[in-house]
């Protein structure tokens, strides 16, 4: 188990994206997703 100090807070998140009205080709709406989550400085990984 990890120990947090008083003023820390940890939060566990999932979301999914379907940009269904985009056509077949969605890789540019992924990889600004991406880019934005990247440049936010928080930590985190794709399944």
């Amino acid at each position: 188990m990890i120990k947090l100090k008083e003023s820390e807070i940890m939060v566990l998140l999932e979301f999914s994206m379907s940009p269904m009205d985009k056509g077949e080709s969605v890789s540019s709406y992924v990889s600004r997703s991406l880019q934005i989550i990247s440049e936010s400085g928080i930590d985190y990984r794709l399944n």
